[in-house]
């Protein structure tokens, strides 16, 4: 074949996800206010019903907010840098200001073993999921029978769901483990999630989520 005959590759535009980790001091700050809501659980108001999770005990968080709000501010600016998304945001919230944002109540997920989110989606422009507190080991939920002999092990993972170029319903999942507290994934709102079960700790695996508005 001719040398000349020159191939080019080109990517439909799509939109991905951030990942990045707070700094430590910022979750100790946040894991000494969760132990705090933890001792005094039963005087918070439960908000499952707001939300999707199939978790009996989901509250908001209250004084750590402002310490991380800045960090998703800022991942909010370097998303829409990375993949032009100003102007998804302007075709579809018909906003003609230049875009500012403001973070909804945070709230916490006291998730137990066998507990877990159905597919759903969020209100905003943006949303965020961080792990503070992982109690198990990711090579172990792996080894279970029930996970080891299927074709798609998806046990403790944070799954993305969505439709590829050529129409095809994908899934990607994120498989949190003790070496991601203090991860977060930053993502639009859109994007339907899910959060599958995991099955050998007693103890609750703990994470933040919110939801980043635009400002008035």
């Amino acid at each position: 074949m001719n040398n000349d005959f020159l191939i080019e590759q080109k990517n439909f535009p799509n939109y991905g996800y951030s990942i990045s980790k707070f700094p430590e001091d910022t979750v100790s700050i946040l894991k000494e206010e969760i132990q705090h809501i933890k001792k005094n659980i039963d005087k918070k108001e439960k908000i499952f019903k707001n939300l999707a999770g199939h978790l009996e005990t989901q509250v908001y968080l209250e004084k750590s907010q402002k310490n991380i709000e800045p960090y998703l501010l800022e991942m909010a600016v370097q998303y829409i840098t990375s993949w032009n998304y100003d102007q998804e945001i302007y075709q579809n919230h018909s906003f003609e200001k230049p875009l500012s944002f403001c973070l909804e109540k945070i709230w916490i997920n006291f998730q137990k073993k066998h507990e877990y989110n159905p597919l759903h989606d969020h209100r905003g422009v943006f949303s965020f999921v961080s792990w503070i507190d992982i109690p198990y080991d990711l090579s172990e939920e792996m080894e279970q029978s029930h996970v080891s002999v299927s074709n798609n092990p998806v046990a403790t993972s944070f799954n993305f769901v969505f439709t590829n170029i050529l129409g095809d319903i994908q899934s990607l999942p994120f498989f949190p483990e003790t070496s991601h507290e203090g991860t977060v994934i930053f993502f639009p709102s859109k994007i339907k999630h899910l959060v599958y079960p995991f099955f050998t700790s007693d103890k609750n695996r703990i994470s933040i989520s919110g939801n980043l508005f635009l400002k008035d």
